[in-house]
C-alpha cells in the first residue's frame, strides 16, 4: 500500500509540472548497445518527454508522430498507451538503446505492474523508434508496427484483402480465396459495401505480439494463438485490420467484428457483450471451432450444469472449456434466433440492446418472463 500511495504522489506532482525531472527512469545497459551511441542522453530525455505527454493525454504528443503513422493506425503505440496511464503501473523504464539505421534508434523499454499491493512483478519490454533529424535538431517516434512492416513483411493483395507476411511463399492463397468469398458473403448478409481489409498473418500469438511492439509481454503466454480485430484511420488501406496470429490466412470471427458496428443505430450507440461477440461467433465462430460445434458443447455443459444462468452470467465470463465460451456462444444462439426470424432486422435489433435492458427486452421478444427465460433458452437449443 505504501507504493501505491507513493507512486500516486509521484504522478500527481510530475502531471502539475513536466520541468519535475524525469517520467521514465533510466536503467539502460552503457556496454548492452552494439553501437557507440554519443547523444544517448538526449534520446532518453526526448522518450522521457514523448511519454510523459502521451501519460497526460496531451494532444501535442502527436507533434511527435510521423503523419504516415497517423494514417495507417489511427492510434499509434496504442499497446503501451493505457498502461502508462494507469495508476498500478510504475513508471517506464528505460532499458536499451541501439542504432540500427543512421539517426535511427530502437528504445527498449520496460513496465512494471503491482498485481497486489506488495508484489511488482514485469508487464513486459515494449520497443519504441526513436528518429533524429540532423537538420533539424529534432526527434519523432514510429509506432514499432511501421518498422516491423517495412523491414520484415511482404504483401500480397489478393480481392479486397491485403495480407502482410514474412513470407510470401508460404501464404496459403486457397484460404486467402476462400476469407475473400467469406468478405463478400457476409457484406451482403449485413447489407454494406464490401470492406477493404488488411491481415496480418503470424505463426503465433509470440510473434503476433513482437509485431506490436513487445519483446515480451505476460499475455503472450495465455494462448500459443490468437488474434484481434481494430479500427485504424478511416478512408486508408489500413482502416479495417486484423491481426492474426493463427498461422491461417482466414479469421472469420474477427472479421464480423469489423462489420459489427453497421448494425448499431449510431456511432455512439453500445452494445451488450454477449451480443457484440455472439454475432461474430454465430457468423465465424471462435478459438477454431464452428458455431455448430460450439453450440453442441454448450448443450452438453447445460446438462450438467444449472448454476450458470442467462439472468445472471450474460455479462460474466464462464469458460465452459479451452475453446468454448458460455457467453460467446449463447450469445451465438441467441443471435441464430433473431436471425432466423427477421434476419438483418433481428440482427440490429438484439445488437442495439444494452446491458442495463438485455434481459428485460429479449424476454419481451420471446414472449416469456424474465425468471422463465433461462428455462426457455435451454429447452429451445436442444429443439
Amino acid at each position: 500500500m505504501f507504493k501505491k500511495i507513493l507512486f500516486f504522489i509521484t504522478v500527481v506532482l510530475l502531471v502539475s509540472h513536466h520541468s519535475y525531472g524525469q517520467f521514465c527512469k533510466r536503467d539502460f545497459f552503457v556496454q548492452g548497445c552494439h553501437y557507440p551511441i554519443k547523444n544517448k542522453n538526449e534520446i532518453f530525455e526526448k522518450v522521457d518527454s514523448f511519454l510523459y505527454s502521451m501519460s497526460t493525454q496531451d494532444s501535442a504528443c502527436t507533434q511527435f508522430l510521423f503523419a504516415d503513422d497517423l494514417n495507417k493506425w489511427n492510434m499509434p503505440f496504442q499497446e503501451i498507451n493505457n498502461y502508462i496511464q494507469s495508476t498500478d503501473v510504475i513508471k517506464p523504464t528505460i532499458v536499451g538503446i541501439m542504432d540500427f539505421n543512421p539517426n535511427e534508434y530502437i528504445v527498449k523499454i520496460k513496465l512494471n505492474y503491482f498485481p497486489d499491493s506488495v508484489t511488482e512483478s514485469l508487464l513486459g519490454i515494449y520497443n519504441i523508434v526513436a528518429v533524429y533529424n540532423p537538420i533539424t535538431n529534432t526527434y519523432k517516434f514510429k509506432d514499432y508496427r511501421t518498422y516491423f512492416m517495412n523491414n520484415n513483411l511482404d504483401s500480397l493483395r489478393l480481392g479486397n484483402i491485403l495480407y502482410y507476411k514474412s513470407n510470401l511463399l508460404k501464404l496459403n492463397k486457397k484460404e486467402c480465396k476462400a476469407f475473400d468469398n467469406f468478405n463478400n458473403h457476409i457484406a451482403n448478409i449485413f447489407q454494406t459495401p464490401i470492406k477493404n481489409i488488411t491481415y496480418f498473418s503470424f505463426k503465433n500469438s509470440q510473434e503476433l505480439m513482437n509485431f506490436l511492439g513487445w519483446d515480451i509481454v505476460f499475455n503472450m503466454f495465455y494462448a500459443p494463438t490468437g488474434g484481434f480485430a481494430r479500427f485504424g484511420a478511416k478512408g486508408t488501406p489500413f482502416e479495417n485490420l486484423i491481426y492474426s496470429g493463427n498461422n491461417s490466412e482466414i479469421y472469420e470471427h474477427e472479421l464480423i467484428h469489423l462489420y459489427f458496428n453497421t448494425l448499431l443505430n449510431t456511432d455512439s450507440s453500445s452494445s451488450t457483450n454477449i451480443i457484440s461477440e455472439g454475432i461474430p461467433t454465430y457468423f465465424g465462430g471462435s478459438s477454431g471451432l464452428n458455431y455448430l460445434e460450439l453450440k453442441q458443447r454448450l448443450v452438453q455443459f447445460l446438462d450438467v450444469n444449472d448454476t450458470a444462468t442467462i439472468n445472471k452470467h450474460f455479462n460474466k465470463n464462464i469458460q465452459i472449456d479451452k475453446q468454448t465460451n458460455y457467453v460467446y456462444t449463447m450469445g451465438a444462439f441467441i443471435a441464430e434466433l433473431y436471425y432466423k426470424k427477421d434476419k438483418l432486422a433481428g440482427l440490429k435489433k438484439l445488437a442495439n440492446y444494452t446491458t442495463t435492458n438485455f434481459i428485460e427486452n429479449i424476454s419481451k421478444d420471446f414472449g416469456v418472463k424474465e425468471d422463465e427465460l433461462d428455462n426457455y433458452l435451454r429447452t429451445k437449443i436442444k429443439m
